[in-house]
């Protein structure tokens, strides 16, 4: 069996790995809380609170792949995150990586890295709309610190540590596979409606 080459897993870091609001009395406390100065003087408060089994999932998907991070966040805020969530993710592409405004995020762009369609996936709750190429994004439930969602990192860490997704040629394959599923449950959740 010829080895395949090992794949590059970037992470979108808001509403994906944590949960972030800012506070204005202080007297809210999560995982992890810090004040970041502003452009006008002044200082904002923010309160994170990390998803369920976040760091497991990152140290199981760090066996098989080239973890990173790529947020739409700017840099100050994600580094205070990503340096006490995960300090040995360096791979690190921020607001300024991002296309249209901090919306769109492009693997094929990015700096410091060649694209390889068959090799890149982003793991994040607004993919693959926010993806180019689209082919390259999987998408996640938002982190709505819910009770249905505490496992969902479990079972993404289940799918994406399988020899069938991660051991496969073309990442493109089983990520195209992953979005029919979604989009038939998308589907079979929508009401009925006879016009």
């Amino acid at each position: 069996m010829t080895a395949v080459a090992r794949k590059t897993l970037l992470l979108d870091l808001d509403n994906t790995l944590v949960l972030t609001t800012i506070t204005y009395n202080g007297d809210v406390f999560g995982d992890l809380n810090f004040k970041l100065l502003e452009e006008d003087g002044s200082y904002s408060e923010y309160c994170v609170v990390f998803r369920h089994y976040v760091q497991e999932f990152i140290r199981r998907c760090q066996i098989f792949y080239n973890v990173g991070i790529f947020t739409a966040a700017e840099r100050d805020y994600a580094d205070r995150i990503l340096d006490v969530l995960c300090p040995d993710v360096r791979l690190r592409f921020y607001s300024e990586d991002c296309k249209e405004g901090g919306h769109v995020k492009d693997l094929t762009a990015l700096r410091g890295i060649e694209f390889d369609p068959t090799s890149f996936l982003l793991f994040d709750d607004r993919a693959p709309d926010n993806t180019i190429p689209h082919e390259n994004g999987m998408c996640c439930p938002s982190f709505m610190h819910s009770e249905e969602q505490e496992h969902a990192l479990q079972i993404f860490a289940d799918v994406l540590c399988d020899e069938r997704f991660h051991g496969v040629p073309d990442i493109r394959v089983p990520l195209s596979k992953y979005e029919q599923v979604r989009q038939n449950r998308m589907k079979s959740q929508q009401p009925n409606r006879t016009w």
